[in-house]
Formats: structure tokens, sequence, C-alpha cells
């Protein structure tokens, strides 16, 4: 089964509520787009946030783009694919969260970013062996604009486990 979502545009307090009633800390400010929140050093901008792309801006060395919103898939090994679009510094990470463990640096992995405001295709091989339940993307580790679009999940066997569009 393959999970599909577009933009859903909610405000800040109401991404906050779905956010305090998962038991995962994160913070409560962003705008939810899709199902995907910022979160960290991003703000979502609201008015170059289209169905096709989510744009950021990050504040510091820590922005996130967080979704919940992904269905229980096990997951042996799988590729993360996106497109994204950068003017901030640093290397990037994808994390992934089991519903017993939260977002930690033992299950992510860093990826380079070209930082050179132009659109680039990115592929991250991850190995959770665990069942998934949302994943989050630091695209960067510090200030400036970031756009990302399409995020999609594909298993070792070339099937779409998770899709979002923006």
């Amino acid at each position: 089964m393959v999970t599909r979502m577009k933009l859903i545009r909610l405000p800040s307090l109401c991404a906050a509520l779905l956010l305090n009633a998962l038991p995962l800390g994160l913070a409560e400010d962003g705008l939810a787009v899709g199902a995907w929140t910022a979160h960290g050093t991003a703000k979502m901008v609201d008015n170059e946030t289209t169905t096709e792309h989510a744009t950021l801006q990050s504040t510091g060395q820590d922005p996130q783009l967080v979704t919940l919103a992904v269905p229980s898939i096990q997951i042996d090994t799988a590729t993360v694919r996106f497109r994204l679009k950068s003017k901030a510094s640093g290397d990037g990470f994808i994390f992934w969260i089991t519903a017993e463990k939260g977002f930690a640096a033992i299950r992510s992995l860093k990826f380079d970013v070209q930082h050179d405001d132009s659109w680039h295709d990115y592929e991250v091989k991850i190995s959770p062996k665990e069942v998934v339940t949302g994943f989050r993307i630091d695209p960067a580790q510090g200030p400036g604009r970031i756009e990302v679009e399409t995020i999609t999940v594909v298993g070792a066997d070339g099937q779409e486990l998770f899709h979002s569009e923006f």
C-alpha cells in the first residue's frame, strides 16, 4: 500500500495540537504542509509554498522538515528520493522513527547537499530493519533558503512505500 499526500495548509495552532498529541516532544512552531511540518530553525515560507514545492527559511544550524503521517512500514532497506534546492550550508541528514523510538543520530544517515540554488535529485539509502512511522529531513546545517519537492520512499524491490507531493 502506498501512502500519497498532497498540500493541506493548517494553521500553526492546529499543527501544534496535532503534534502535541503525538509522543515525541516535537517543536510547536511551523506551518503544516500536507503531513510535513517545519521544525528546529526552519520556518515555512507560506506565500512561497505551493502545490509543487515547500519553501523553508532556515535561521540557524538545525532546519528540519518532519512527517509523522507515515503508515507503519516494515523497512529493511529502502531509498528516500527527493528534489532539493538550497542556498544554505552544511550536510543533510535523513532520520526515521518507530512507534517506540524517536528521532536520534543512531536512526539517521548523512548525505551531501549542493547549496548552489539549483534543483538537484537526491537518493539516500536507509536500512532501518524495523517498522518506520515517521521521517525527518534536515536539508542543511546553516541559515538560508531551502526548497523541497516530491519525497518518495522506495523499497529494495522497487515498490513505492511512501510518496508525498507539496
